[in-house]
């Protein structure tokens, strides 16, 4: 079985559903975007993992704009179904906490995610 790039499938995903904010896997620039890490992860059985992953909301200036991009990846991540990917029964997202940039200081909001993937038989 080969394991799915959950973080790729994830930015992917909310790119397509975030109204022109790019969602990556690494901060790229000053931009308002979405940025996507996986922190750990849990194999569940032979075709299953369970991927914990912390998303990371960012705007240009505006901490308010930075809480709604991480309430609307929020909300369309527990629509995701499509994909290979998504949030299972027992699975959850974390509240969305205030976590400023402690360099630049730009306006960030984070939350955790737990995501089951389906491996690709080889």
């Amino acid at each position: 079985m080969v394991r799915q790039d959950v973080e790729g499938i994830v930015a992917m995903y909310l790119t397509s559903k975030l109204g022109g904010v790019q969602a990556r896997t690494n901060r790229t620039s000053a931009a308002r975007e979405v940025t996507i890490e996986r922190i750990g992860g849990t194999k569940r059985n032979v075709m299953h993992e369970r991927v914990f992953l912390a998303v990371q909301a960012w705007d240009t200036g505006s901490k308010t704009g930075a809480f709604d991009l991480a309430a609307d990846a929020v909300s369309w991540l527990e629509q995701m179904t499509e994909t290979g990917a998504w949030i299972g029964n027992e699975d959850e997202v974390s509240s969305i906490i205030w976590f400023p940039d402690p360099i630049t200081h730009a306006p960030r909001y984070q939350f955790t995610v737990h995501i089951m993937s389906g491996g690709i038989p080889a």
